[in-house]
């Protein structure tokens, strides 16, 4: 009898050790298919930043008309909604501001034509 049972403990051995690689295999697999759809999220989002750059090129120029109509109130709460802080002290104007790399896209565009600052104070 004890003759019997050593095939059916090797095949009972190789089984669980065959069944945790298929485990393993498998998170595995699980991991990299998040991977590929976030990476793929991230080139669709970047695809699409930069189609829409000439859009955002049109409203920064609508903008520019219409920030000259604006009060210097208005002016800072632009300024204060994109994050750029202005100091001034009679002699120099320090402009400082963050873009947060996670939420930038880089992009090849031609260059935008800006109003200079002291048009906006």
């Amino acid at each position: 009898m004890e003759h019997l049972q050593e095939p059916w403990i090797v095949c009972r051995v190789i089984f669980v050790i065959l069944e945790t690689e298929n485990q393993r295999l498998n998170k595995a697999l699980e991991t990299l298919t998040a991977q590929k759809a976030e990476m793929e999220a991230q080139i669709r989002a970047s695809q699409d930043a930069v189609i829409s750059m000439p859009k955002l090129e049109s409203i920064i120029e609508r903008m520019q008309g219409h920030i000259g109509t604006l009060d210097f109130e208005c002016k800072r709460q632009v300024l204060d909604m994109l994050g750029i802080t202005v100091w001034l002290d009679g002699q120099t104007v320090d402009i400082t501001g963050v873009i947060d790399p996670e939420d930038a896209v880089i992009a090849t565009t031609p260059p935008l034509l800006l109003t200079p600052l002291s048009s906006w104070l």
